[in-house]
This record gives structure tokens, sequence and C-alpha cells, in this order.
């Protein structure tokens, strides 16, 4: 029987993607007969344990996760676990946080920032706390897309899979709120454990099991915890306690903590769901791993091979349960950015919108809006919030990037939420303080010449304070690019079908400048200027929808690259293409090979040295000359005449002149044998991707980009092409944590405290437990028939600390967590070494 397919999958799997989407979508739109008011829309505080449960779990737990911590263990072996077990150590104090949460009778984060401080630094939290989110749903779209795409072989674009998952989220959040969310999460959180798990028991029954994934794996460091050169214990540490820090001002932990009936319902829910999760991260890692095995010997994109993986061995099993596993993984996006966008938009509506329209009513004697007025407010805000999400999702560089870049946003208000509960002389100007130091911290830390100061402090080296790590360099042309001007114009003004097509191509503008240049003099700027701009359109793929050209914009056809020998790399990434059609980025590098390849006497391959890439010359030269260290000395004796006599004449040269010199010895030296000796380059001084590349028997262009990897990490600080030099990212948010806290502290210290009133208020909320079905008429107010519990602390009466005594409950369940989290890493130790 003829198998149907439809945009890469069997019909069977089609269905299942149409029944859960459907199905999905009309539960969530039901539940909208259930909101009545504002309440009903941001918190409904209605949901038993297991509701509250797969509430946690399905908003902590999303696809991209998945990706990540796959792509990172592919990368890394088993330490890429650490990208979401970051959170593990923090989860047995969640037990003491959500009935923490639930007390303060809040609405939103933001509330409590309120009540704690004052309505502009709940504003700050309200602004903040929205583009965190924004960010979050733009990571979780790009890796759920990552992997749809993958798992179609590409007939799924990545912009439709985020188009669609978008639109059925803000279907069904826009109608039914929160409480729709947490009803969808129960579904997909099920559907959330099946995709974690799926794909796992194929790919090891491929590699013959456990035993076959050591055996195949050579790399010994691939199986352990930690990666001493990037994840090391001290990463570990600093991410864990970062994440303590920052979880509380997440703004959908509120709803993980306080939609519960009881407090109880929110410990239950909130460390119950996040330990599921840390289990599911096992399966995700292992899977990573034994991606390894499968794929060895092949090009598999990290962010790829979850979805690589999935496609290989689904189909092949039974119709519709790549189908399933596809669900699964729209279950795990959807039912996070459901949580989030309402989240945000409660933000945005209780936090900024109704301050302003209280006060245009009292400025102006406006009539005073009406709930559903606000419920409207709220459904507009989340279609602008998701809407932002949408935009970094394509903004994004990659999934661990934008994983990195979100981990750092929380803690900024993190610090002032932890002062304001711990230290009643926490002041409103000491939050703001706080935050804002952060913030300056983490961008001054991110410039080079800070970078470079930080590299200059003594034991720097030792304390591992700065972290070289891979920067892929633009495939755009730049003007150091071009190794004969005047060729390339003779070449495009040629009569081959890529010359007519490249020529298509180009803007009148430049056409004209074209054909007014004699070919024998100096090309000037305003012709290869704009002539370069239109190339690099057409590398990234937007060049004219000619015959015989993909939908993709590559440029090769094989009548256009007749008589031109690409190179297997080349050949190589055109196969990938065909097969997956290639896009962004990944297109581009392509095509700018294929230029390279097919006009070698005027433009230069992208691996070598352009002068522009010697950032400092003259430092460069003075360690060649010195050849004070291995490298410097077996690298200077390699190097041709012409640059040896340039680098022994001393600093006082022209720059550019030097930067040319260099490059081109340097190029020499790349084309030559390989220069990779371990004595030489001393351990712990190389990347993880570079001692992998140094470990393979290599020739032709894998040993020249392996020579040129080799020099840049040598010389990191003068040489800029494949690298960047970085703050080593525990010691960046050791930074800006001690920063904030310092700077929340002294200006405390300096400026009016927070009014009695309002401290005790805000104090006996967090101390007095939540009565049965208590209705709270204001957020971050207790009922008037509940009197403030008394006050229980370790410090005394009138102390500015306020660390109060933790219940009985709290600390068997503090410990039960502390017992889940250890037989956690025990158990995934013992299967790794297995």
């Amino acid at each position: 029987m003829l198998a149907l397919h439809v945009v890469g999958l069997h019909v069977a799997d089609v269905v299942v993607l149409a029944v859960y989407l459907l199905g999905i979508t009309a539960l969530g739109i039901w539940m909208a007969r259930r909101v009545r008011n504002i309440g009903d829309f941001f918190m409904p505080r209605r949901f038993g344990k297991a509701m509250m449960i797969t509430h946690a779990f399905g908003t902590g737990t999303h696809s991209d996760q998945a990706v990540s911590v796959a792509s990172k263990t592919f990368s890394t072996g088993l330490s890429g676990i650490w990208y979401q077990w970051l959170w593990l150590f923090a989860t047995p104090f969640y037990w003491l946080i959500a009935p923490l949460m639930r007390r303060f009778r809040a609405i939103t984060t933001a509330d409590v920032f309120e009540a704690r401080y004052d309505r502009g630094v709940a504003m700050l939290f309200a602004v903040v706390g929205t583009f965190q989110l924004m960010f979050n749903i733009g990571v979780m779209l790009k890796g759920s897309g990552a992997v749809v795409t993958a798992t179609t072989g590409g007939q799924v674009p990545e912009t439709w899979a985020i188009g669609v998952m978008t639109v059925l989220f803000v279907a069904y959040g826009v109608a039914g709120g929160l409480g729709a969310a947490i009803l969808t999460d129960f579904i997909q959180g099920i559907l959330t454990v099946v995709f974690s798990f799926l794909l796992l028991p194929y790919i090891l029954a491929a590699i013959g099991g456990l035993t076959g994934l050591h055996a195949r794996i050579a790399d010994a460091e691939m199986f352990s915890l930690v990666a001493p050169r990037e994840i090391g214990l001290f990463y570990i540490v600093v991410i864990a306690f970062n994440a303590l820090i920052g979880i509380v001002t997440q703004p959908h932990t509120m709803g993980n903590c306080a939609a519960g009936r009881t407090e109880m319902d929110g410990r239950v829910g909130f460390m119950g769901g996040n330990l599921i999760k840390r289990i599911c991260t096992v399966a995700w890692c292992l899977t990573g791993l034994a991606a390894v095995a499968y794929f060895a010997g092949k090009d598999a994109d990290p962010d790829e091979v979850y979805g690589l993986a999935a496609s290989d061995f689904l189909p092949k099993i039974l119709p519709g349960l790549l189908g399933v596993f596809l669900a699964s993984l729209l279950a795990s996006v959807m039912s996070s950015c459901d949580s989030f966008m309402i989240a945000s938009s409660g933000l945005f509506t209780e936090n900024v919108y109704r301050p302003v329209a209280a006060w245009l009513v009292r400025r102006y004697n406006w009539t005073r809006p009406a709930q559903e007025h606000y419920l409207t407010v709220g459904r507009v805000a989340s279609l602008a919030v998701v809407g932002g999400g949408v935009y970094f999702a394509f903004w994004l560089p990659s999934v661990v990037k934008g994983l990195e870049i979100f981990w750092k946003i929380a803690p900024m208000m993190g610090i002032a939420f932890w002062l304001g509960l711990f230290w009643r002389r926490a002041t409103v100007a000491g939050a703001w303080a706080a935050t804002l130091t952060g913030f300056a911290i983490w961008l001054l830390i991110t410039l080079s010449p800070v970078i470079r100061m930080v590299a200059r402090i003594p034991g720097a080296e030792a304390a591992r304070l700065t972290f070289v790590k891979p920067a892929s360099p633009s495939p755009l042309l730049a003007g150091y690019d071009l190794k004969d001007a005047r060729a390339l114009v003779r070449r495009i003004r040629g009569g081959g079908r890529l010359e007519a097509h490249l020529r298509a191509g180009l803007s009148e503008e430049t056409r004209m400048l074209l054909g007014q240049y004699d070919g024998t003099s100096a090309v000037p700027e305003e012709l290869w200027k704009p002539l370069l701009a239109d190339l690099n359109r057409m590398i990234e793929g937007a060049g004219p929808r000619g015959e015989g050209e993909d939908a993709a914009g590559c440029l090769h056809e094989e009548g256009r690259f007749a008589g031109i020998a690409l190179s297997t790399e080349s050949q190589r990434l055109l196969a990938k293409h065909r097969e997956r059609a290639l896009r962004g980025r990944k297109l581009a590098a392509l095509n700018r090979r294929l230029l390279e390849e097919a006009f070698p006497d005027a433009v230069e391959r992208s691996w070598l040295f352009h002068g522009a890439e010697i950032v400092d010359p003259v430092v460069l030269a003075r360690r060649l000359r010195e050849a004070a260290d291995p490298v410097s000395a077996h690298v200077a004796g390699l190097l041709p005449e012409e640059a040896r006599a340039r680098i022994a004449r001393g600093d006082g040269a022209d720059p550019d002149e030097l930067r040319r010199v260099l490059a081109a010895g340097l190029n020499r030296v790349a084309a030559g044998e390989s220069l990779y000796d371990p004595q030489r380059f001393g351990k712990g001084k190389l990347t993880t991707a570079t001692l992998k590349l140094a470990r393979k028997a290599n020739t032709g262009e894998n040993l020249v980009k392996l020579n040129t990897y080799l020099l840049e990490e040598a010389f990191v600080w003068q040489i800029t092409k494949n690298r960047k030099v970085g703050i080593y990212l525990p010691w960046e948010m050791v930074f800006y944590l001690t920063g904030g806290v310092a700077a929340g502290i002294i200006v405390s210290l300096l400026t009016r405290p927070v009014g009695r009133r309002k401290l005790e208020g805000f104090y006996a909320l967090a101390r007095t437990p939540v009565q049965p079905d208590e209705k709270v008429e204001e957020p971050c107010t207790l009922p008037k028939a509940v009197r403030p519990a008394p006050r229980r602390c370790f410090t005394k009466e009138g102390s500015s600390l306020e660390i109060m005594v933790p219940t009985r409950t709290s600390v068997i369940g503090f410990l039960v967590g502390v017992a889940f989290v250890a037989a956690i890493i025990a158990a995934f130790w013992w299967i790794a070494q297995a």
C-alpha cells in the first residue's frame, strides 16, 4: 500500500497532530466560560495538587530545554546536563518558597514589590519581568522550531512551526487565561514526559545500549559530570546560586505557587513538578550523548540532533509515532508559552496600566473602568507580549545562547526581593540601585576594554576570570575579503551562467557603475562598496528568482557551476541543503563558500586570516620576536622570510602594513604541517572544540582550519576571527550579584527607610498562613477575618534582620527534597558509568 505523506510526515502522523492541536485549543477556549473577572483570568486560586504538579512541570519544561541539553551534551558530554540542572540544587528550596508566595495574596510578583517597597519598584519589576518572559518565549519558540524543522527533514520551515504554535497557544490563552493554561497543562504535562522518554530506548538500542555507548565514545571526559575546561564545580555552584536568587522573580513563579487552593497544593506542585523535570532532563542528556555515537562520522548541527534522531527512528517503528513525538513537543512549548503570556500581560495590566488608569480617573474625573475593560486590556497585552517573543525567536543566534541570556535577567530583581525579605532596612532607593547596578555591571563586562582590564588582574589566568569561546565569523563579504577587486569585476562582467545570475541580482545603480568602469584602473570605492552590498544580499539568499533557482536562495545550480571544481566540504554542504533546505546563517555560509570557489583569484577563502583580524599587530609582532613561550618560538621559526624580517625591525612600523605582512605569514603557517603538540600548547589552554579537532587525523581544509584555530587561541588577544574572549560565565554572575547586593545595601543605609506600618503589613503577610476558602479582596492584604500570625524569628524583636523560624512541615519537606536531589544525581551517575 502506498504510504501518503504531507510535509514530510506520514498521514497517520498528521492525523495525530491535528487531533491534538484542535483538541487542546478547544479545551482551552472552553475554559473561557469560567473567566468572569480579572482574578479569574490572572490568578484563579482553585486547583489541587495534581493540577499544580502538572502546571509547574508544564510551565517549567519545554522542548527548547531538551534541545539545549542535548545540544550541549552532544558538544561537551554529560556535563551538558547542567544547562538545565542549574536549578537542581535550588529545587528543595521550592518547598519553602511556594507557601511564601501564596501568603502574599498577590496576583503578580510586582504586587509583592509594591507591598514591600512602592509602586515605582513594582513598575520596574513589571517592565523587567515582561521583557524577561518575552525573551523566554522567544527562546522556546526558537528551540521548538529547530526540532520541528529537523524532524520533518526541512519540509516544515522554522517560521511555519513558530507561527502555528504561536497562533494556537494565543487562541486558548487569550480566551481562558491562567485557568486555561493550567487545565491544558495537565494534558500537555503528560505528553511532555512522553516527549522526553520516547526517543531514548530506540537510540540506545541502535548503538548497543550503555555498553555500546562506552565502546563507541573513546573520550572519557564525555562521561564526566563536570568538564574542567568549561563546566566545573565552580561553574555548577555559582549557576545554582544564581538560579536560586532569580527563581522568585521569574514572573510565572507566582502562578506556579499561588494558583492552588492551599499552601500545601503550592508546595507539592512547585517542588514535585520540578523534580519530575529533573528526571526528564536525564533522558534529554542521555539522548544527546547517544547521538554522539549514533551520528559519529556524520555532520550534525548540535541544535538539531534531537529532531534528527526522532526523524531517523520513529517513522520506522510505527506510523503515527512521529506525530505523537511532535504533538508532545508542541505540548511542551505551548504549556509554557501560555503561562508566560498570561504572567506578562498580568504584569502590564495590573502593575502598569491599572495605576495609570487610576491616576487618570483622579486627575481628570474620568469614569472608573469596569472589570471587563481590564480583561480586554489583559488580552490585548497578551498579543503584544507574544509579538515580542516571536521577534526574539528570529533574533536569537542559537538556543544555548538564548538560554544563557535568560539566566542573567531574573536575578537582577531577585537581589531586591531577597534583601527586602530578610532585611528591614532595605529601601526603595536601595531596590532601584541593586537592580540597575546589576544590569550596568552585566553590560560593562561584555565590553572589550573591560574584559581586557579583567584579564590583566594578577592571578586572572589561575582564577579563570576570562574564557575563550567560539565566535563564528560573518559569512558576508567585507572589503578585506577581496584579494583582487579588478578580478572580481572582470569575472562578474563575464559570460558564464553564474556571472549572468549575479548580474541579474545587482541593483540598477550597481549595474550602471559596473558598465562605466574601464576595467584597468583601480576599482573605485563607489563601485566595490555597492557591489559587495548586492553580493551580500544574494549570499543571504535574497537574489532574483531565476530559472532553476530553488526557493531557499542557494546560488548553486548545475549549469551555473559547470566546470568549477567544488571542494569536498562544499559538496557535503550542498547535499545537506538538498536534504533539509539550509536557511539563515547556514545558507549564507554555503553561498559564501560557493563564491570563494567560483572566484578563487578574486575572493579570499574564509578560513584565512585577513589583516583586519590582526587586532593588535604590534604586540603580536613583539611576541613572535621575543619568542618567550613555546608556541611563539615555534610559529616564528615557520614564518616566511619577509615576515621574519619585518618583525625584527621593532615596533615603529605602520600598523596596517604590519597587519598585512603578519596575516600573509600566518596563512602560510596555517597551510603547512599541523601545529598541534600537547606540550607546546599546555594543558587546559585550548577550547573543547579545538581539542576535538586536534585529536583527529586532519588533512586538507580541516588541517588548515585546525591550525587557524590553534594560532588564534595562542594569540587570542592579538587575533580575532573564530574566537572571542569573554568573562567566564560564573564570574559574570559573581560580579553582577556582588555589585547589586553591595549597591542595594550601601544605598539603603544612606536613604530613608520604608515606613514602619508598611513593613509590618508586609511581614505579617509573609508569616500568616492562608486559611481554607480564604477570599482575597485586594492584592497583598490580609482578609478582615484573618488575624496576623505572631512573629517567630531567629532574630530578636527590633532587629533589622527578619529571618523566620521554619515550621516542622517546612523542615521535613525540605529534607525530602534534598534526598530526592541526591537520589537523582546518584542514579544518573550510576547510569552514566554502567
